[in-house]
This record gives structure tokens, sequence and C-alpha cells, in this order.
């Protein structure tokens, strides 16, 4: 059969359509340009993405990971603040292990999420579920120009497809990079809140009483009160195998730990690699003369000084090994 053709002045994708009297017989012209522009959608999908897990700087505190305690008690609750919360050690290398924190101070949890736990939960909380990446072919083998019919070329080209597929898939992009971002400002944030404690001083004790102002009267306490529940407030509170530091063991600490000095606390770094903080405080020892305790003052020096019983002041629990 003869066909008739009426040119149309419609240029799409590359293509003119021409059609004739016949609905049978729509031809579409397709340019050379049908591929290009084609292959532009597909590579804008291609090219789109977002961030794929995460760095050592996006952590802005990697020295807690240092300082968190292996092993944590019960729940306690401090005398001074009357905040719960858990007490841990920390296995510096040394004689004992040294508590994270002073009495008085606590842990509000006992796990620490990561980078990647924190995203899935912000992922939940959005209800974002995972999504491929939409795959699209060009053939590249056509050859053009070339005419098919109205039916073939919409299936070859398929811009609106491109584009809804494209669009989703951005949103998707987006809605993850996001989260991802967000991830990051709320586990900086959580660490930071979650560690506070490890700088506060705590309660202050006088030396041989079980309570801040549980001061040992006419009670004859031993030379040295380390893991005596009826005088050592840190066996008292902790319970066994936790006791108060006695001067060797602070010498330890002192003559076999790397040491650096901040404004108003020190960052106590053992053999182990492992670190604890100790706030600038007095602190005291679990012995004494018999007319004075031994305390140790931590501000600009680290030092042994004598002081009274009725002293208020921190202690470090250790904890036996």
């Amino acid at each position: 059969m003869k066909k008739k053709y009426l040119f149309a002045s419609l240029i799409l994708g590359g293509a003119m359509i021409f059609t004739s009297c016949s609905s049978d017989d729509n031809k579409i012209f397709v340019g050379d340009n049908f591929f290009t522009d084609r292959q532009t959608i597909i590579n804008e999908i291609n090219a789109l993405t977002y961030p794929q897990g995460f760095t050592e700087s996006d952590d802005k505190h990697p020295e807690y990971k240092n300082m968190d305690p292996e092993v944590y008690t019960d729940k306690k609750k401090t005398e001074g603040r009357g905040t719960e919360g858990y007490y841990g050690y920390v296995d510096l290398g040394l004689s004992v292990k040294w508590a994270s924190s002073n009495l008085g101070s606590v842990s509000p949890v006992t796990e620490h999420k990561t980078l990647e736990q924190t995203l899935q939960d912000l992922e939940n909380e959005l209800g974002l579920q995972p999504m491929e990446k939409p795959s699209f072919t060009n053939n590249e083998n056509s050859t053009y120009p070339t005419t098919m019919s109205y039916e073939e070329y919409l299936r070859s080209m398929d811009i609106k497809a491109l584009y809804s597929a494209y669009n989703r898939y951005n949103n998707y992009c987006m809605t993850k990079t996001s989260a991802h971002d967000n991830a990051i400002v709320r586990y900086n944030n959580t660490q930071y809140e979650n560690h506070k404690y490890l700088f506060a001083v705590g309660d202050g004790y006088p030396w041989g009483g079980l309570g801040m102002w549980d001061y040992l009267g006419t009670k004859e306490a031993p030379m040295d009160i380390a893991g005596n529940a009826e005088f050592d407030v840190a066996t008292y509170i902790l319970g066994e195998g936790w006791s108060m530091p006695t001067k060797a063991q602070w010498q330890e600490l002192i003559d076999k730990c790397q040491w650096k000095k901040y404004d108003n606390y020190y960052v106590v770094t053992g053999p182990s690699g492992k670190s604890i903080v100790l706030p600038c405080a007095w602190y005291h020892t679990s012995e004494q003369t018999g007319r004075e305790v031994y305390n140790v003052y931590l501000y600009d020096s680290k030092e042994f000084k004598l002081g009274g019983f009725r002293d208020l002041f921190s202690i470090r629990p250790v904890h036996t090994k």
C-alpha cells in the first residue's frame, strides 16, 4: 500500500513524528541524537549516590573508646546528687584495675552505640527501606537515523519511566545522606553526654566514713583500711573486690603511666594503652599515720600530702585483678 505522510513539526528526543491517514501507518523518524538524549538521563541516574559508611574523622571523641569500662557494676545511686548509674573499671596494665570515675559520679549507660547503630536507629525512625539503584540500558547497536512505529518509539524512549525512576532514587539518596549526616551529629552529642561523668569530681568523703557525713569519730581504724567494708567506703558501696587505693597503688599510677594535663583534669594512659580521666582534686588513700591521713594532691603537681580524717576528699576506687 502506498503511504501518504503528513509532516508534523514535533521533535522529541531526536525524533520526528509523521502521520498518515491510516492509524496503522504512524511512523517516527528517530535522529542521531536519540541514543544520546536517553543516555544523558541514564547517566544522571547512575551518578546518584549517598555516603557509604563512616570515616575516622566522623568520631569527634575517639579517645572515649580507651576510657570505657570493661566491666560495670549494678546500678548505684550516688549520695550527693542522687543520680543513678553505673561504675566500672579499666585495666591500665598495672597491679590493680582503676575505676573510670570517682565515687559519686556514675555512667548513665553500660553500652555505647556505634555510628552504624545510630544511623540504623535514624533510618528506622524515618521508616526508610533499602532501595536498589534503577538499572536502564541503551540499545547502542541500533542504527540511527531510522524510523519506527510510535509504539516502538515509546517503548524505546521510555522517558516517563526514566524520570520517575530518577525522582524516586534521588529522593532516596537525599534522605540517606541527611540520615547519615544527622547520625554523626547525634552520635557525637550522645557520646559527649554519656561521658561527662568521667570528668566530674564526684562526692567528697571523710576518711574511714561510710557516707559523706559519716565521720570516723572515736572508732579505731587500722592503718590501712583498703578492702575493709567497715571503714572503706569504696568496698562498702561497690562490693567485694573494690577498695580505696593504697599509697603504693597511687605511686604505681604516677610512675608507670603517662599523664597529660588539661585545664582541670588529667588523662592518664597506662602501659595497656587504656586511659582514665582524673579531675584535679584532693584524693584519699586508704592509709593513715595514726594521727593524719595520706592524701594525693592532684592539681599543678602530683604529690602525697598529709591531711585530717574529716577532710571531704574524692575517692578513686580500684579493683583487684
